[in-house]
């Protein structure tokens, strides 16, 4: 197997919170779309699935660290 080459990544975070809030946003989701494929494709049943959705939600909000600013999204 040939070994990968190692490469560099420059990183340009948002200057402004709005631009930090933003990718926060767009991070998240992008998470939640990547976990939403994972569990869709999932062997078992629909029920089954849709339990392992609810236990995922329910993990997502027991973890939910909102800060005293912001509102929680309903």
């Amino acid at each position: 197997m040939p070994k990968s080459q190692s490469f560099k990544i420059v990183m340009h975070y948002p200057q402004t919170e709005d631009g930090m809030r933003q990718l926060s946003q767009r991070v998240a989701q992008a998470h939640a779309d990547v976990v939403i494929h994972k569990v869709n494709c999932t062997r078992g049943s629909v029920r089954e699935r849709i339990e392992l959705m609810k236990a995922v939600i329910n993990a997502a909000k027991s973890e939910r660290i909102v800060p005293a600013n912001d509102e929680p999204s309903r």
